[in-house]
């Protein structure tokens, strides 16, 4: 499983994986965090739901950076990549919103 770590610099997320990294590297010239990001929402993989997830929780990309990006993909894309980026933000507020909960107690 790919694990999206909290290392970023200059736009560079840092994962797991060697075979990650050496994607992450290559990509990184011409890609951002963000669009890395969106890129892996569309194959519906859960270890790349888990990369997003994991990309938001540590704050490493902003929300409406995101939203903005998928404004700006293909139509044939943006619908499914808006669901699944809405499902993955629904799922990390309501984890975080437990976390809060337990910590007043």
């Amino acid at each position: 499983m790919v694990k999206a770590a909290a290392d970023i610099a200059r736009d560079e997320i840092v994962v797991g994986s060697r075979t990650e990294l050496k994607k992450a590297r290559s990509l990184s010239g011409t890609w951002n965090v963000h669009d890395l990001t969106l890129a892996k929402l569309p194959a519906g993989r859960e270890h790349d739901f888990e990369f997003v997830e994991d990309a938001l929780r540590a704050e490493l990309v902003d929300i409406e950076q995101l939203r903005l990006g998928v404004d700006l993909m293909p139509s044939r894309e943006m619908a499914l990549v808006r669901e699944r980026l809405e499902g993955i933000l629904a799922r990390v507020a309501l984890t975080e919103a437990a976390g809060e909960r337990r910590l007043r107690r």
